[in-house]
């Protein structure tokens, strides 16, 4: 069993380093959206019927990277690179005129050139290049404060545009740029963990601008995601209003005091207590007593 796993490894490796030989033949650029399956495409003439049993197909990328392969005599893919183990699906040898490959759900690291190598009628080295593509999030997020707009866009590949345009009042459009409108692009940060982009930028402007849009370009899929921002005119507190607004509250305060105190003096009764009459009416007193 071995020394058969041996044999198969050593032939996948002669295929590999055979191919290198062959001047490779570019066949067609390939666009796949991340997330989803993509076919790189390769045909294959069937074999001539007078030709060996023995076949083999084998897709490649440089000189030592397997992806999946189709080798008579055997169904060992241990060689096959471990970032492709089960994302790829030949239809070759069902299919002896179809030598394409499946390659499911599509990841940034997978933007490479793919050599598709086969046997028959001759060693032949076709190549496929493969682009991918993910669009920036369709939220945009435009916010201000009527001087300073923001836009951030994220989760898109390759590294995009942001820019901003506005209407003047004759209803043309125009990107914002200039003197009085300061264009700050923030640093592109991109994800370690699924090379995806994240965008933001600045506008700052020192007159009234209407109707401001962020605008963001992917270069590769040539899809524009246009988001209006709100404009709000900025609220500038006159001078002194901080002063004004502790006294109106101070004043709010006094006349609930003086409310509360209104009311508490008139349901509040005092207790009957002894009074202690002058000398003259107590003799009065004592008279009409007896």
């Amino acid at each position: 069993m071995e020394t058969r796993r041996m044999s198969n490894s050593l032939w996948v490796l002669w295929i590999v380093l055979a191919s290198n030989l062959v001047p490779a033949k570019l066949q067609v650029t390939i666009q796949a959206t991340i997330g989803e399956d993509v076919l790189l495409p390769c045909v294959c003439p069937p074999a001539p019927t007078s030709s060996p049993a023995k076949y083999y197909l084998v897709w490649q990328i440089g000189d030592v990277i397997v992806v999946d392969h189709a080798i008579s005599d055997t169904e060992d893919k241990t060689n096959v690179d471990l970032q492709y183990q089960g994302r790829t699906h030949l239809f070759y040898p069902k299919d002896k005129d179809n030598c394409s490959l499946l390659l499911h759900r599509v990841c940034v690291e997978d933007e490479r050139t793919y050599s598709c190598i086969f046997s028959e009628p001759e060693l032949t080295n076709v190549t496929v290049k493969l682009e991918v593509v993910a669009n920036y999030s369709p939220h945009v997020q435009c916010s201000t404060d009527g001087v300073e707009y923001k836009c951030q866009a994220r989760g898109g590949y390759p590294k995009g545009r942001v820019y901003w345009l506005w209407e003047d009042q004759q209803g043309s459009q125009s990107e914002v740029c200039s003197q009085d409108h300061a264009c700050v692009h923030g640093q592109d940060i991109m994800d370690h963990h699924t090379g995806l982009y994240n965008l933001t930028s600045t506008l700052k402007t020192n007159t009234t601008v209407t109707a401001v849009q962020c605008v963001v370009e992917n270069p590769r899929s040539k899809h524009n995601i246009t988001a209006p921002c709100p404009n709000e005119a900025p609220v500038f507190a006159p001078v002194g209003m901080e002063v004004k607004t502790s006294l109106a509250v101070g004043s709010v305060f006094l006349l609930l005091a003086c409310i509360f105190l209104v009311v508490l003096i008139k349901i509040w009764k005092p207790c009957p207590s002894s009074e202690i009459l002058p000398p003259a009416q107590y003799d009065s007193v004592q008279s009409l007593k007896m």
